[in-house]
């Protein structure tokens, strides 16, 4: 019975160093683009300088979205970036970019960075679910943050995402309990 164990453990172990995704897991960021999950929009203002304009919209359950209007992120071409806070928290970034460059950059730096995405999803029209548009890349890391790269062939658009997963399913919960619609397509 002994031997059955250790050999047990012994194979589980053998298998989870085999496994390069394991081996590979990577650590959550600590936030993004100088700004840390959690920090709120006072500091999200104060840390950046080219924030103009700051705009701020957002619904009546707490979520803001401020968008900065920049040309690059790192060294990528992008359209702008949206920052999203719930109930002053930031929570989220959304980054729409229009340059297959750009999708090869994003793509190449996040394999780099995190490794093998734990998941890619097909982007098809909901009018021909057989024609495929595009593909979504998505990164989890440390059940803490989803990272998704989408591209979109028809539009030639695509984005990156970041979402903090323990601000984010407030956001979620309250939603539901709110009676508000969220959409399951994270």
């Amino acid at each position: 019975m002994k031997k059955i164990c250790f050999l047990s453990i012994l194979i589980l172990a053998l298998l989870s160093f085999a496994n390069p995704v394991l081996i590979l897991a990577q650590k959550a960021p600590e936030g993004i683009a100088g700004l840390k999950w959690g920090d709120g929009t006072s500091d999200y203002i104060n840390n950046l300088d080219d924030v103009t304009p700051l705009l701020l919209s957002g619904d009546p359950f707490g979520l803001r979205i401020a968008t900065r209007w920049i040309r690059r992120f790192g060294d990528v071409l992008v359209d702008h970036a949206n920052y999203c806070f719930f109930e002053d928290r930031f929570c989220g970034c959304s980054i729409p970019f229009s340059e297959i460059d750009s999708l090869t950059a994003f793509r190449e730096g996040l394999l780099s960075k995190y490794g093998k995405p734990q998941g890619k999803r097909d982007l098809r029209l909901m009018i021909n679910p057989i024609a495929t548009i595009g593909d979504e890349l998505i990164w989890s890391l440390e059940n803490k943050v989803h990272i998704v790269l989408q591209w979109n062939n028809l539009k030639s658009k695509g984005c990156l995402d970041y979402l903090y997963l323990p601000i984010w399913n407030e956001k979620l919960e309250k939603d539901k309990k709110s009676g508000n619609k969220v959409k399951d397509s994270l």
